[in-house]
């Protein structure tokens, strides 16, 4: 994710899915899976979750390094974060 975002412009996304749905409320796990592509261990992750204002499917994405896990990808889906 560095090569693409900033941690400036993940706080600015961040805040911006705050400022639309709220604080969390609930988030369940929906979906994962763990997959070795190009020698590299990845582990994604997708969760229902519940804010104060709306819904969102949420899908975090590690690489996987021994005992370490690193946020790789984040996307966030949700028809109430456009029409809140």
């Amino acid at each position: 994710m560095k090569d693409v975002a900033t941690e400036a412009d993940l706080t600015k996304l961040r805040n911006a899915v705050h400022a639309r749905l709220g604080n969390v409320k609930s988030s369940n796990m929906s979906n994962w899976r763990v997959g070795n592509y190009n020698l590299t261990s990845i582990a994604a992750l997708v969760q229902e979750t519940e804010f104060e204002k709306g819904k969102a499917t949420e899908t975090f994405v590690f690489v996987l390094d021994g005992k370490n896990a690193v946020l790789a990808g984040y996307n966030v889906n949700s028809n109430d974060l456009i029409t809140q």
